[in-house]
């Protein structure tokens, strides 16, 4: 069964694959791909929180309130966890401070979000404490397991919306998103996850969420959709299966900074 974050890998380098995955040669950790892990798993924790942020609201309350109520539980997740990532920061020379500063007003702005959707909903539907977490839509799953023996495919989505019964994957990524549209191996991604989804639930979209810029763009299943996925896959199971690596194909940008460049160049064609 092949892992959906494996679709992205191919499509961005077949040879870093059989390097990794035939090979067994694996990259150092990177400083940004870490800071990438500290942003995932404090999204995480927001979306397992948020229930107890809901359900302590148990009378109408400003705006201003309800969101001091998520800003500060989120301050408490993001320093908690910088704190817990502490020696691994060290050994990669990252400094606790400057990442906080430079995550904190990414989290202020879910922080926000997150607020108006509730204080909103409280306003239309008068209902508080554990009722009014029963009935908040959209409400946020995270870390969402899913595979098919049908499909071949396993793989955990970042983040699911849930909204009067449609389920919407949303993949978290770090980094600059494309001028427009987004990258293809991000595609491929969220297709792939709308495609599990698509087995148990109604899903026919979802969107890539740059979190270091706030963006949000949308990706829509279509009747090709499914072909792209497949065949991905399968071009990804016979790599796995072969004993010859994949030609070179010297990109500057990515050949420059890949972690495995010594290797792959000492490796024949």
């Amino acid at each position: 069964m092949i892992a959906v974050s494996l679709l992205s890998s191919y499509l961005y380098c077949p040879r870093r694959i059989f390097l990794e995955r035939v090979l067994g040669i694996k990259p150092p950790p990177a400083p940004p791909t870490f800071k990438g892990t500290v942003k995932h798993k404090v999204f995480d924790l927001i979306n397992k929180y948020e229930e107890d942020i809901v359900t302590s609201i148990k009378s109408f309350q400003p705006f201003d309130d309800v969101f001091a109520l998520y800003r500060r539980k989120y301050y408490k997740i993001l320093s908690n966890t910088i704190v817990g990532f502490k020696p691994k920061l060290k050994e990669l020379n990252i400094d606790p401070m400057q990442l906080f500063h430079k995550s904190w007003e990414t989290f202020l702005k879910e922080a926000r979000v997150r607020a108006s959707n509730v204080f909103q909903f409280i306003k239309e539907n008068k209902i508080y404490g554990t009722k009014l977490w029963e009935n908040l839509t959209p409400k946020y799953l995270t870390e969402l397991f899913l595979e098919s023996k049908n499909l071949q495919l396993r793989g955990i989505i970042d983040k699911v919306e849930v909204n009067r019964g449609n389920y919407m994957p949303i993949e978290l990524k770090s980094g600059n998103p494309p001028k427009t549209g987004v990258w293809p191996g991000n595609k491929i991604q969220l297709l792939a996850y709308i495609l599990l989804l698509k087995e148990k639930y109604n899903a026919t979209e979802g969107y890539i969420h740059y979190i270091d810029h706030d963006d949000k763009r949308t990706i829509t299943f279509n009747p090709f959709s499914e072909q792209e996925v497949i065949k991905i896959r399968d071009n990804i199971t016979n790599l796995l299966e072969s004993k010859t690596p994949p030609k070179i194909q010297e990109n500057k940008n990515k050949c420059t900074n890949c972690q495995l460049k010594e290797h792959c160049f000492k490796i024949n064609s």
